[in-house]
């Protein structure tokens, strides 16, 4: 979650959306499971919060992209396939573009997709994150909750 996005959410998705943020990224730290951070152009750099514990975390990444697929022009299928990744707990802002971007592409390169309500949010409101949501329902697993999905 960079900073430039959080302006676009308001204040109580922002700190919905960063607590639960938060619990994943607590569980990847406590399981050894690898986190690559995702950060678009000039969209600022990951909110401190989440920096902070990311920094915890054993196996990590970051990946500057320069599209909002986060496969384009990076080195993130190489940096997961380093990690033996198979399956794609896809967290973030802006769930109706650069999350389904980069969640197309994963889908492409046979990757399972997972995410949860709680994971993602949508700067353009809720019909553009329905949207959103159905695809992710008939493409890979979409949950209410975070906290069994790590």
């Amino acid at each position: 979650m960079q900073s430039k996005c959080t302006t676009l959410l308001s204040t109580r998705t922002y700190h919905k959306l960063v607590k639960e943020h938060l619990r994943v990224v607590r569980a990847c730290a406590e399981k050894n499971i690898p986190i690559v951070v995702l950060e678009f152009g000039d969209w600022g750099l990951t909110v401190d919060v989440l920096k902070r514990e990311i920094d915890k975390v054993p196996r990590k990444a970051l990946i500057i992209k320069p599209h909002r697929d986060g496969f384009i022009a990076t080195k993130l299928d190489k940096t997961l396939k380093s990690f033996d990744a198979n399956s794609l707990l896809l967290m973030g802002v802006n769930a109706s573009y650069c999350v389904l971007e980069t969640a197309k592409s994963a889908v492409r390169l046979r990757y399972k997709i997972i995410t949860a309500e709680k994971l993602i949010a949508d700067s353009l409101g809720d019909y553009e994150k329905e949207k959103s949501k159905s695809w992710y329902e008939q493409n890979g697993v979409f949950c209410d909750h975070s906290v069994e999905l790590v």
